[in-house]
């Protein structure tokens, strides 16, 4: 199976990107938790989008801005 962000130059460059150290960025990669599918079908840019996507629900999540596991209800 296909590591995410396996190479050391892709976890530097996402690091450097995301303003993250290592710690961080393997607790994000953990907090995805992508499917094994996904991570051997996805393209880079895909993966890096779909990285992208969950660095911004870690980070909200992170700051207390919003709790996991809770779905607003429409009334």
């Amino acid at each position: 199976m296909r590591k995410m962000l396996a190479g050391n130059f892709d976890r530097q460059v996402m690091m450097e990107y995301l303003e993250m150290d290592r710690q961080e960025l393997s607790e994000l990669l953990i907090d995805c938790s992508y499917s094994d599918y996904f991570i051997k079908k996805a393209s880079d840019l895909q993966m890096i989008e779909a990285i992208l996507d969950c660095y911004e629900n870690y980070k909200a999540l992170k700051k207390g801005k919003i709790e996991r596991n809770k779905i607003p209800v429409k009334n």
